[in-house]
Protein backbone atom coordinates (compact mmCIF):
# COMPACT_ATOMS: atom_id res chain seq x y z
CA UNK A 1 0.00 0.00 0.00
CA UNK A 2 0.96 3.41 -0.71
CA UNK A 3 0.42 6.29 1.60
CA UNK A 4 1.20 10.17 0.99
CA UNK A 5 0.96 12.12 4.55
CA UNK A 6 -1.09 9.57 5.93
CA UNK A 7 -3.51 8.89 3.34
CA UNK A 8 -3.70 6.55 0.41
CA UNK A 9 -1.80 8.22 -2.09
CA UNK A 10 -0.24 6.96 -5.32
CA UNK A 11 0.79 9.16 -8.62
CA UNK A 12 2.18 6.74 -10.79
CA UNK A 13 0.29 3.49 -10.40
CA UNK A 14 -2.46 1.22 -7.88
CA UNK A 15 -1.95 2.29 -4.19
CA UNK A 16 -2.62 -0.90 -3.73
CA UNK A 17 -1.90 -4.52 -5.09
CA UNK A 18 -4.12 -7.08 -4.09
CA UNK A 19 -2.85 -10.85 -3.85
CA UNK A 20 -5.67 -11.53 -6.46
CA UNK A 21 -3.73 -9.41 -8.82
CA UNK A 22 -6.38 -6.37 -8.75
CA UNK A 23 -5.37 -3.12 -8.08
CA UNK A 24 -7.13 0.02 -6.77
CA UNK A 25 -6.09 3.29 -7.42
CA UNK A 26 -5.88 5.92 -4.99
CA UNK A 27 -5.64 9.82 -4.87
CA UNK A 28 -5.23 12.18 -1.19
CA UNK A 29 -7.78 8.86 0.20
CA UNK A 30 -10.25 8.89 -2.50
CA UNK A 31 -10.79 5.44 -5.03
CA UNK A 32 -10.91 5.91 -8.86
CA UNK A 33 -11.85 3.87 -11.50
CA UNK A 34 -8.42 3.31 -13.51
CA UNK A 35 -10.02 5.52 -16.34
CA UNK A 36 -10.94 8.09 -13.87
CA UNK A 37 -7.80 7.99 -11.81
CA UNK A 38 -6.06 9.09 -15.48
CA UNK A 39 -8.01 11.82 -16.59
CA UNK A 40 -7.18 13.18 -13.45
CA UNK A 41 -3.53 12.91 -13.46
CA UNK A 42 -3.37 13.44 -17.09
CA UNK A 43 -6.52 15.98 -17.91
CA UNK A 44 -5.33 16.80 -21.31
CA UNK A 45 -4.30 12.85 -22.82
CA UNK A 46 -6.58 10.73 -24.15
CA UNK A 47 -5.99 8.15 -21.94
CA UNK A 48 -6.39 5.10 -23.79
CA UNK A 49 -2.03 4.60 -23.85
CA UNK A 50 -1.93 5.56 -20.45
CA UNK A 51 -5.16 3.35 -19.31
CA UNK A 52 -4.00 0.61 -21.00
CA UNK A 53 -0.16 0.22 -18.97
CA UNK A 54 -2.24 0.94 -15.97
CA UNK A 55 -4.57 -2.25 -16.40
CA UNK A 56 -1.80 -4.26 -17.58
CA UNK A 57 1.46 -3.04 -15.58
Amino acid sequence: MWYRHGRLHRENGPAIENSDGSKEFWLDDAEYEVDEYAKKLWPNDTGEQVIFLLKHK
